[in-house]
């Protein structure tokens, strides 16, 4: 527990003031306890010579602690095999509790590329259209900074803009079904794991009760699609990556659904393809930057738009473009038929086969850094 200086292995020697004996049950000593501060002897040794005392507060049950646990063990390790890119939210349902998961685990992490949302033995509950449009929140803009070395601030702010993945299982049903539907239908990201249950069929409002001290529920509503068709219901979702949970693995500490998870989170992660043109974008750092085709500068700069913020200023033909407060980027239009030149102005790119270059065309690049 935080604060108290307890570890795991010490001997609990007395309970409310009550010492504990051989034959004696702690759970005992414990009962009608919950919402009050008890006294509790601790030592390291079976002996009361080095005990201690602290003052603790029971729970009235320790099921969300475990919870809190379980789900603590997958974010680390998730944590752990992105190399903290990837992000974790366990989703139990669609009722309270989820929707109470998702508030504290979404957006705390903001800092992270990508999302593994992980939607197993989703018990159901509501419609979570509020979940979906948080997660289908699209990257808008930015707002620079006045300070040269703060980091522009996104548009919307809270949300995850890199590649979001969802597990789910046979558990999952109801809500736990339509969310894995809508997260599909919107295109958010794929499914990894294996088809939900299928039981989005659902009842509303207080059951009748009966004379045996039972109830009777009656299916109250059902979903179809927009094509007026019944969906879901004995059918449920199948996933587009399926991997099965096999029980030796699970048995041994593995966790086979998300691992395929997080490793199709870091392949989608993984750069897409440069486009193809004369002009190069590197760093001269050396690290690889984004390729851009040979074309005029409001082109040129409508790339970079579309990658990062920018600001820009044209000076006697030439246009600087400012990326991040730091890099400095400077495109000169050239009036020759000279080969395009790297940063470097040593190696040539793209040769012009002897064919004079259109004005206005960008053939030299140079990267500074501002300090």
């Amino acid at each position: 527990m935080p604060g108290l200086g307890l570890k795991e292995g010490e001997y609990i020697l007395a309970d409310d003031g009550v010492r504990l004996r051989a034959l004696t049950n702690p759970d005992r000593l414990l009962e009608n306890t919950s919402g009050r501060s008890i006294t509790v002897t601790v030592s390291t040794s079976p002996s009361a010579e080095n005990a201690r005392k602290v003052i603790v507060e029971p729970v009235e049950d320790e099921e969300f602690l475990g919870m809190w646990e379980w789900v603590m063990h997958h974010q680390s390790r998730v944590d752990e095999w992105s190399g903290g890119r990837l992000g974790y939210v366990w989703l139990p349902n669609t009722s309270r509790r989820g929707y109470e998961f998702f508030h504290r685990m979404y957006f705390a992490q903001q800092n992270r590329e990508g999302a593994i949302i992980d939607s197993r033995d989703n018990g159901g509950g509501v419609f979570a259209d509020y979940i979906l449009d948080i997660l289908d929140r699209k990257l808008m803009g930015y707002t620079s900074l006045r300070e040269e070395e703060a980091k522009p601030r996104t548009q919307p702010m809270a949300a995850f803009f890199g590649p979001k993945v969802m597990i789910i299982n046979e558990g999952a049903g109801s809500g736990g079904d339509l969310l894995p539907y809508l997260f599909r239908q919107r295109g958010i990201g794929p499914v990894v794991g294996t088809r939900t249950w299928g039981g989005t069929v659902g009842s509303s409002g207080a059951p009748p009760q009966l004379i045996d001290g039972g109830i009777s529920i009656a299916p109250m509503n059902g979903f179809f699609d927009i094509n007026g068709k019944w969906a879901l219901e004995g059918v449920g979702v199948a996933p587009d990556i399926e991997v099965r949970d096999d029980p030796r693995v699970a048995i041994a500490g593995g966790d086979p659904q998300l691992e395929a998870a997080v490793r199709e989170a870091l392949r989608l992660l993984e750069p897409k393809k440069s486009l193809s043109g004369s002009s190069s974008l590197h760093r001269r750092s050396g690290g690889a930057g984004r390729r851009i085709s040979s074309r005029s500068p409001p082109e040129v700069v409508q790339v970079l738009q579309s990658a990062v913020p920018w600001s820009s200023n044209r000076s006697q033909g030439v246009l600087e473009v400012r990326l991040w407060g730091c890099w400095l980027i400077r495109l000169v239009p050239s009036q020759s038929g000279c080969a395009p030149l790297s940063p470097s102005n040593s190696n040539p790119v793209a040769p012009t086969h002897g064919r004079p270059a259109r004005q206005g065309v960008l053939t030299t690049l140079t990267i500074d850094w501002l300090p």
